[in-house]
């Protein structure tokens, strides 16, 4: 078997989603302040970090739109442990003034052989190509709501994306959104996710591995297993 990172690294000043602020990386104590405060043979590099939440690669909990929802730390963990994984390219989305989207159509033609109880389905556009570019908030493809709708009714436990928003993002301030839907189910969300090109459209098993943290999203090192 061999391991695929779908997930981006959280570097000093990583911006992931427009207007957030980026993240801060210092050390809280350097390895020479550290070895004079505990002794020489107690030197060691304390880093600290101040970010976002939806910082880098991510994930939401139902707590994200739900006061009632859980939050990360109380994820199931066969909801982000050794999942099927199916995965979704974009279909033809020719209309330069909108958006690319999945569509329902698109969904099920590509899934509706598979029982989906359990799995994630990741969408594959591409465009985490352009991220932490100017071009990564233009024409960014999304989730449509039917077909949310439609995995979420089959089971589906995960619902990733390789773009900043799995909504659309022109529409975003609207009600009806994939993220309540999704989370209303209390299944997860994986936003900024990176090289979904490197995995087969099923075989794959993803796990998505977060810190026990009382929030209600948080980044998170997700990575697939691909059998030989």
């Amino acid at each position: 078997m061999h391991f695929v990172e779908l997930s981006h690294i959280i570097r000093n000043g990583l911006v992931s989603y427009p207007g957030m602020p980026p993240v801060k990386i210092s050390a809280y104590l350097t390895r020479d302040q550290c070895g004079g405060r505990f002794g020489g043979a107690s030197a060691a590099l304390l880093d600290q970090i101040s970010m976002v939440n939806i910082s880098g690669t991510y994930i939401d909990a139902p707590y994200h739109r739900y006061e009632t929802g859980y939050k990360v730390c109380d994820i199931p963990l066969e909801k982000c442990f050794d999942l099927p994984t199916f995965v979704v390219d974009l279909g033809d989305s020719t209309d330069e003034l909108r958006n690319p989207v999945f569509t329902q159509a698109d969904i099920a033609q590509a899934l509706a052989q598979y029982d989906l109880h359990g799995a994630a389905v990741l969408l594959r556009s591409g465009h985490d190509k352009k991220f932490m570019t100017p071009s990564y908030e233009q024409r960014v493809p999304y989730c449509s709501l039917s077909a949310a709708e439609w995995l979420i009714v089959r089971g589906v436990y995960v619902l990733g994306i390789d773009t900043q928003l799995i909504d659309d993002f022109n529409q975003k301030s609207r009600g009806d959104m994939v993220h309540d839907l999704v989370l209303q189910a209390g299944s997860v969300i994986c936003e900024d996710m990176k090289d979904l090109d490197l995995l087969p459209l099923c075989g794959a098993r993803l796990y998505v591995i977060a810190p026990r943290v009382e929030m209600a999203s948080f980044p998170a090192r997700v990575f697939a297993v691909i059998p030989d």
